[in-house]
C-alpha cells in the first residue's frame, strides 16, 4: 500500500527549510523517526530541554493518547492533530466536510459512494468520517451498498472501479480517501471506456501531493 507519510515528509522539510532561509534563523533543523505506536521512547529524549522546539507530526491513535498525558517541557507543535495539551496546526475535518457538501449540493448530487483505505490514516480518516453526517444532514445518501474498503494504492484503485462498474456504475460519484486510490479509478474508468465527469465523477478527500491531482487527465476535485 501507498504510504503518503513519506511525501508529506518532504514537502514539510522544504517549507522549513524556506522558513529558515527566508527568516535568517541561526538554528538546526534536527529529524527523529519513530514507530508509529512507539512514540515514547522519542519525545521522552526530545522533551528535555534540549531542544528549542518541537515539531511532531504522523502520530498515531496510540501515539496521541501518550502525548495527551505528557506534560511538554519543550515548545511544541503537532501537525494534523487536534489536543488539548499542545499548540497544533492542523486543518478542520468539519470544514472539508461542509465544503464537500456545498460542492455536491450545487451540482444536485443526491446520491454518492465512498472508497475508504484499509490502513489508519487519522487526517483522511477523520475527514470522511464528518463526510458522513454531514451528506445525512443535507439529504444526500450514502448507498449502504456502494461504500467499499481497499488498500491505499493505485491497483486498489483500479479494482474498485472494476467493483463499481459491476455494481451497474452506480452512484455516479464515489468518494475517494486519497489521490492514489481515486487515480487508479480514473485510469480503469478511461480503460472501461466511460467518460469522466459524464459517467463518472471523483473527490479525493485526501492528498497525497496537489501535482498528482491538479495534472491528472481529467483534474480530480
Amino acid at each position: 500500500p501507498l504510504d503518503s507519510r513519506a511525501s508529506w515528509l518532504g514537502m514539510f522539510l522544504a517549507a522549513f527549510q524556506r522558513a529558515i532561509v527566508e527568516s535568517e534563523a541561526d538554528c538546526e533543523l534536527l529529524i527523529q523517526t519513530y514507530r508509529n505506536g512507539e512514540i515514547q521512547s522519542a519525545y521522552e529524549g526530545a522533551n528535555s530541554n534540549a531542544y528549542s522546539g518541537l515539531i511532531i507530526g504522523a502520530t498515531s491513535t496510540a501515539d496521541m493518547a501518550y502525548l495527551e498525558q505528557q506534560t511538554p517541557r519543550t515548545p511544541t507543535v503537532l501537525i494534523n492533530r487536534p489536543s488539548t495539551r499542545f499548540s497544533t496546526v492542523t486543518v478542520s475535518a468539519q470544514a472539508i466536510a461542509q465544503a464537500t457538501i456545498e460542492l455536491l449540493a450545487s451540482g444536485g448530487v443526491a446520491q454518492v459512494g465512498m472508497v475508504r483505505t484499509a490502513e489508519t490514516f487519522l487526517a483522511s480518516q477523520e475527514r470522511m468520517e464528518a463526510v458522513a453526517p454531514a451528506c445525512h444532514e443535507a439529504g444526500i445518501e450514502i448507498a449502504p451498498d456502494a461504500v467499499w474498503t481497499v488498500e491505499n494504492s493505485y491497483e486498489s484503485g483500479i479494482e474498485a472501479a472494476r467493483r463499481w462498474h459491476r455494481h451497474g456504475g452506480a452512484p455516479r460519484l464515489l468518494l475517494c480517501e486519497s489521490d492514489a486510490i481515486a487515480l487508479g479509478i480514473e485510469r480503469e474508468a478511461y480503460r472501461l471506456g466511460l467518460h469522466i465527469p459524464r459517467d463518472l465523477q471523483l473527490i479525493a478527500i485526501g492528498s497525497v501531493d496537489d501535482n498528482l491531482a491538479r495534472f491528472a487527465l481529467p483534474t480530480i476535485t
